[in-house]
């Protein structure tokens, strides 16, 4: 099992994998996230779990067949090119019959989109519209489409919409943003 961009979220899944599950691979590149699960794992000693030093789309090709790869909350940090080659790279990596899964959402193309109104993005806190990858307005049906261009077989679709109020991306706490965006969820198959 491969996780793309495991973020923090490696913490939980290092201390929840079973021992007697297949080996996981966490993979990510930012210099605190490398650090802080090398760490941790080493401290938790689990020998089914691995770490490695990862900058997609350009993860090496020298690398074990994976029977399931998981994507969340990763896909929309790519523009469209580099999502496709990242799909491209897990059609190969994957073993026949293995399993793509993607989380993930059209949020961030929101809130860029919102920042051209003043009245949003004077709030958003300083610097936080630099860090966002612009993706295209139509992101869940290009990724989808591009996803069953690469090969792959397409088991399971969902899309819905969501509101949040939420001052997560306010420069004052308590200033609550408000923002619709959709969230997706895809499973998909190499054929045999």
């Amino acid at each position: 099992v491969l996780d793309v961009a495991t973020g923090l979220a490696g913490f939980s899944m290092i201390y929840n994998w079973p021992d007697n599950f297949p080996k996981l691979v966490l993979s990510d590149n930012d210099p605190f996230i490398i650090n802080s699960l090398s760490y941790y794992l080493k401290l938790v000693g689990k020998k089914n779990v691995i770490f490695v030093e990862a900058d997609y789309p350009t993860f090496p090709s020298k690398i074990a067949a994976f029977g399931f790869i998981m994507a969340n909350k990763f896909l929309h940090h790519l523009k469209r090119p580099d999502r496709i080659k990242f799909l491209k790279w897990s059609m190969d990596i994957l073993e026949p019959n293995g399993v793509l899964e993607i989380l993930d959402t059209d949020l961030e193309y929101h809130i860029l989109e919102q920042s051209k109104q003043p009245e949003f993005g004077d709030r958003l806190t300083l610097g936080y519209r630099e860090t966002l990858v612009k993706i295209e307005k139509n992101f869940i049906s290009t990724l989808k489409s591009d996803i069953e261009d690469a090969g792959f077989r397409v088991t399971h679709f969902d899309c819905r919409d969501y509101f949040d109020e939420t001052d997560a991306f306010s420069q004052n706490p308590g200033d609550n943003l408000s923002l619709k965006f959709s969230g997706l969820e895809i499973v998909a198959e190499k054929p045999a």
